[in-house]
């Protein structure tokens, strides 16, 4: 039964969180109204800071405001070959702008880029366009378990229920199943590579999982893509 179960709905809560949610309920719809608002606009002026000419070493920005409380939080990836100096710069210059505006004392966590930008829902375009491009899956499938063989113990930073956390990559599962081949049997077919640690029914770890219908003039398949990895502790992210 575990094998098929949305692994992404079994850890809501646990360790995994949507993207983005908004919900107001009761007579407390004008505070939640400003803290949506106060979100939005530090967004926009992180997207500023991200895409402006002068930064040229972010590569990504995470923020976290607190609904409870006035806590900020605010993390970033810088990219590889980055003097200090500069990371320091925007530090200070971003904490100035963002006590002015927000009257908070924000923290502010510097994480090094990471090389494992992958994710199941790219994988699974990829596969689609590549198909497009008269490829057969069978040989997608065996160059994309390559890629990804070399690719595991690389770690990335995620959002998860607790926070901003640093994730490894562990293993992986490619499953099509379907009519994908030409032959004369007409009955689906199921095709299957995987490597690393695979485990669906451990909950305190991170999945993400992606599924995408694949038309053939034989009929429909379906590609699914599963990634584990493993969460780092909070003791040990603060040595990244």
């Amino acid at each position: 039964m575990a094998q098929k179960t949305n692994p992404f709905g079994l850890r809501l809560g646990l360790t995994q969180v949507w993207d983005s949610t908004l919900q107001s309920y009761g007579n407390k719809s004008k505070k939640y109204t400003s803290f949506i608002l106060n979100q939005i606009e530090l967004n926009n002026f992180l997207q500023y800071c991200l895409y402006s000419k002068s930064n040229y070493f972010i590569s990504k920005i995470l923020a976290e405001l607190s609904y409870k409380s006035s806590k900020m939080k605010i993390s970033y990836s810088v990219k590889k070959n980055v003097l200090d100096t500069q990371q320091s710069y925007f530090c200070e210059a971003s904490l100035k702008k963002i006590n002015g505006v927000y009257l908070r004392n924000p923290s502010i966590e510097v994480f090094q880029e990471s090389d494992f930008s992958i994710t199941a829902s790219i994988l699974t375009c990829y596969v689609n366009y590549l198909f497009e491009r008269k490829l057969s899956l069978k040989l997608i499938l065996t160059n994309l378990e390559n890629l990804l063989k070399g690719s595991l113990n690389s770690g990335k930073i995620v959002s998860l229920n607790k926070g901003i956390t640093k994730v490894i990559f562990k293993g992986f599962k490619l499953k099509i199943s379907g009519r994908f081949e030409n032959t004369r049997n007409r009955m689906a077919k199921s095709y299957e590579q995987s490597s690393g640690l695979l485990s669906l029914t451990q909950l305190n770890n991170y999945v993400e999982f992606h599924s995408q219908t694949i038309f053939t003039k034989l009929g429909t398949c379906t590609f699914q893509v599963y990634l584990f990895y493993e969460i780092k502790h909070a003791n040990q992210k603060k040595n990244t």
